[in-house]
């Protein structure tokens, strides 16, 4: 009976101790690679703005995002202070840079999901990555930033660490920093926010572009709500000033009233730097590089003030979201840019609309020696087959080229079109185009190139 339980004992043992040495190489495997990434202090300076935006005719531009006031952590209500540590990193002035109770928490709460449904990163680690690494989702990633943020919270006391965290992140609609945020949403300084607004406003950091009151006033509302209880579960303020809080109204009225009409071009030209260089767009402002853009002025700020005005709704009656592109179509560069949309521009996915009609009827048409640029068609309502599909403004011009109907985009000669090509050739031409990255790159040049010179020549 002994002779079994030390038996037992000793593959416990071994067990236990292969386990050890197994963790141990996969810590190794994962962590070495980390300290590759040193801490740099100078990436904290509040006066880091260096990347340098010109125009289309290579005239620099005053960079918008030189407007960025940085406050100081004395400047900063304690109200705004206990908003964003309560729902951020609510030990923030008790641990080291990493919280291992939340961390525990993350897990445990991950494994009852069965799935990644909790994060643990403080407010330290998520300042680290925004200005020392990517967003990339990997191990050696969060090793880094957790490695950096114990060296940055040795370096540096909690209170300037919160200061350069308020003034750095990202707040949605191409504001960085707190006292930016305060001016394009409420259109006052940080020093005047009530507790309401900036429980808003803390509640935006985990998506802005979908929390933002101009995208989405219900989910803003109740993500500032959460903020608020937080608030007053931790005894930051009374419930009756939650309740308070919450009655307050939104004034959609007052949002971006001084947002400068370049800048959401300016910031999408960081963020395509941001996304060759494999950086955070906050990484790409600090870059000592000169980036020529497309950006004609006039037509910028003509483009973004006739959005602005346009005070279109959803059938919900909700602010609708709005995107304009202006192309130049001798460069194919994008000359104006204005977008207020839930959804990162560089990733949201649309139907192609009307651009389907030179890709599916028009080229094929020209293939077969259906059509020419002069050929005369019918635009008029038709009747096919039970389908009868309809020009947007309801507007029928008769006989019309093929030519003029592409550039107007019409319906009817393009079903027309259609209907006369052999569809099983088409569907195995379009998918054989359609296989891999390179050839929808390819064939997306080709289209601009073959628009540029059907429509405009």
């Amino acid at each position: 009976m002994k002779k079994v339980k030390s038996r037992f004992l000793k593959v416990i043992f071994l067990a236990l101790l292969i386990l050890f040495f197994v963790i141990t190489i996969v810590f190794l495997w994962f962590f070495i690679p980390s300290l590759k990434t040193k801490l740099d202090v100078e990436k904290f300076k509040s006066s880091n703005v260096t990347v340098e935006i010109f125009c289309d005719n290579e005239t620099k531009l005053k960079n918008a995002f030189n407007d960025e006031i940085y406050i100081t952590y004395g400047d900063i209500p304690q109200h705004v202070i206990d908003s964003f540590v309560c729902l951020e990193d609510k030990r923030f002035f008790v641990h080291n840079g990493i919280d291992l109770y939340r961390i525990a928490g993350a897990v445990l709460e991950n494994v009852k999901s069965r799935r990644f449904k909790e994060g643990a990163s403080t407010i330290t680690q998520q300042l680290i990555k925004n200005t020392h690494l990517t967003n990339e989702k990997s191990i050696t990633r969060k090793m880094t930033e957790a490695r950096l943020a114990v060296e940055l919270e040795k370096k540096m006391p909690k209170e300037k660490i919160l200061e350069i965290y308020l003034n750095s992140v990202y707040f949605g609609n191409s504001c960085y920093g707190i006292e930016q945020a305060s001016k394009y949403y409420f259109n006052k300084e940080t020093k005047d926010l009530s507790v309401s607004q900036s429980a808003m406003l803390a509640g935006l950091l985990r998506a802005p572009n979908i929390y933002a009151p101009d995208k989405n006033i219900d989910k803003c509302i109740a993500r500032r709500n959460l903020v608020l209880d937080l608030l007053a579960k931790n005894g930051k303020i009374t419930s009756e000033q939650a309740k308070n809080a919450k009655q307050e109204q939104v004034d959609l009225e007052k949002i971006g009233l001084k947002q400068n009409d370049l800048k959401t071009y300016e910031y999408m030209a960081i963020c395509e730097v941001a996304q060759i260089f494999g950086i955070t767009p906050l990484q790409a402002k600090s870059m000592d590089i000169n980036v020529f853009t497309f950006l004609d002025k006039e037509k910028q700020i003509a483009l973004s003030q006739s959005v602005k005005q346009q005070k279109a709704k959803t059938k919900a009656r909700k602010n609708a979201q709005k995107m304009a592109i202006s192309i130049d179509n001798q460069t194919c560069g994008v000359n104006a840019f204005f977008a207020n949309t839930n959804q990162d521009p560089f990733v949201m996915q649309r139907q192609i609309g009307s651009t389907a009609k030179p890709i599916i009827c028009l080229a094929p048409s020209f293939e077969q020696n259906l059509v020419t640029p002069s050929t005369m068609i019918l635009d008029e309502q038709t009747n096919f087959g039970g389908y009868k599909p309809a020009n947007s403004s309801d507007k029928y011009d008769g006989w019309i080229t093929v030519r003029e109907s592409i550039a107007k985009s019409k319906n009817i000669p393009a079903v027309k079109m259609l209907n006369a090509l052999n569809k099983d050739e088409l569907k195995t031409k379009l998918q054989r185009l359609c296989t891999n990255e390179k050839r929808r790159q390819f064939f997306r040049r080709l289209f601009a190139l073959f628009l540029i010179n059907f429509l405009f020549k």
